[in-house]
C-alpha cells in the first residue's frame, strides 16, 4: 500500500529555538555550539560531526573491537564533538570529563546534538481510511524516492 504525502508539510527542525531561549549560544569565531551540561555545571564547547567526523568515530571503534577494547558510540560521538570543557582545549582533559560525565549530562548533550543538527522532521500524522485509526508515521525514505521509475530487483 502507498501514501501520498505533499513533501511541503514537511518542516526543517527549528534548532534556533535552543538558541533564542539561551539553553545554546553560538560561538562565531570558534564555530561552534556553546551549553552548559547541568549536573556537572561545566561550560561546553561543540561542533557538529560532518560526514569525515562521522566516518572517523566508526573507525575508532571499528578498531576498538578489532582489539577486543570496550566501545561506545555516544562517547566517541561525545569525544569527537567536544572541543573544550570549562575553556580547556586539552584532549586529554576532555576524554576524562566524557568518560566520567555522568548519564544525564550525557542525554543531556546527546539530545543537543541531536536537536542542533540540520535537518527535516519527517513525521506525518495518518488516518486510516478504513477504520479511521490515527497515528503518527515517519517518512522512510530509500532509494526508490531519488530514483522512483527503476526497478532494481
Amino acid at each position: 500500500s502507498s501514501v501520498a504525502l505533499d513533501l511541503n508539510l514537511f518542516k526543517h527542525k527549528d534548532w534556533r529555538t535552543l538558541i533564542d531561549s539561551g539553553v545554546v549560544e553560538i560561538n562565531s569565531e570558534k564555530e561552534c555550539f556553546v551549553c552548559t551540561v547541568p549536573r556537572a555545571n561545566k561550560k561546553i564547547e561543540f561542533k557538529l560531526q560532518n560526514k569525515e567526523g562521522k566516518k572517523k568515530v566508526t573507525e575508532i571503534i571499528k578498531k576498538k573491537l578489532d582489539h577486543n577494547l570496550p566501545e561506545s558510540y555516544v562517547a566517541e560521538t561525545l569525544r569527537a564533538s567536544i572541543l573544550s570543557v570549562d575553556n580547556s582545549e586539552d584532549p586529554i582533559l576532555i576524554a576524562g570529563f566524557v568518560d566520567k560525565m555522568g548519564i544525564y549530562d550525557t542525554g543531556y548533550l546527546m539530545a543537543l546534538l541531536i536537536k542542533l543538527k540540520p535537518d527535516i522532521d519527517m513525521f506525518y500524522d495518518y488516518s486510516c481510511v478504513n477504520c479511521s485509526s490515527r497515528e503518527k508515521k515517519s517518512l522512510e525514505l530509500d532509494i526508490s524516492f531519488m530514483l522512483p521509475d527503476i526497478n532494481f530487483f
